[in-house]
């Protein structure tokens, strides 16, 4: 037993550097992971910052809808001139 106990020790010990070593493995790498992730995360809010400056107000908008209302409207009068015609 005396001389089975440093041993049991010893494996002991390396099997615990060997448990700490794959666990700061693999901490470290989702560490890198979150690390590349918060770098897209905050390019995406530069890029969303930028975005909201470069709306289009809203009047620009709605007059904009209204055009293509009006132009739905006309091709379809001539669509339906162009049907008569032809009868």
């Amino acid at each position: 037993m005396k001389t089975a106990l440093p041993w049991i020790i010893a494996v002991l010990g390396i099997a615990a550097a060997a448990y700490f070593f794959n666990a700061n493995k693999s901490t470290s790498t989702q560490l890198a992971t979150l690390q590349a992730q918060v770098q897209e995360l905050q390019t995406l809010r530069m890029e969303n910052e930028t975005l909201k400056t470069n709306q289009v107000p809203a009047d620009e908008i709605g007059r904009a809808r209204r055009r293509g209302r009006l132009r739905a409207a006309g091709s379809l009068a001539r669509r339906q001139r162009r049907r008569m015609v032809r009868a």
